[in-house]
């Protein structure tokens, strides 16, 4: 699915440009969307999951690093399915409020939240939830990866 998503993206269909298809002008992503959900397998499709994966690329002490950051819930059958999507949004924003709650936010306005919360705090606190999180640090250059 992640491949799937990944060429999409490279191949611009989540572009806000309308294509023109015969004697209408649409997006890209309309097409694929109103297409997938047709086919049988997408209308059969009983396995609900969400997924989260953030790449973060930049160097880190002169060295290359590439950080990779992937969610997992418990299976389907423990978290009700359809409600694993709304649960991967609504149990993050409470640990945040609460978070706030605690005083543990010492910064006013609009942050993003890296800018706010301690991530090993926030990821201790998704982990009591079910959601752990996965990391992966790869670093390149003078021949080392890890």
């Amino acid at each position: 699915t992640m491949e799937l998503m990944r060429m999409l993206l490279r191949y611009g269909v989540y572009q806000d440009e309308p294509v023109q298809v015969g004697d209408a002008k649409i997006l890209p992503r309309d097409f694929f969307f109103n297409f997938l959900l047709r086919s049988k397998e997408a209308r059969e499709q009983d396995v609900w999951a969400y997924g989260l994966v953030v790449v973060v690329k930049g160097r880190k002490r002169g060295v290359e690093t590439v950080v990779t950051l992937k969610n997992k819930h418990p299976p389907m059958e423990e978290w009700g399915g359809s409600r694993a999507y709304a649960k991967n949004v609504g149990i993050p924003l409470s640990i945040g409020a609460q978070m706030i709650a605690e005083g543990k936010v010492d910064k006013l306005g609009v942050l993003p939240p890296e800018g706010v919360f301690d991530p090993e705090e926030f990821f201790k606190e998704l982990a009591k939830r079910g959601i752990d999180i996965d990391v992966k640090i790869e670093q390149y250059g003078i021949g080392r990866a890890e």
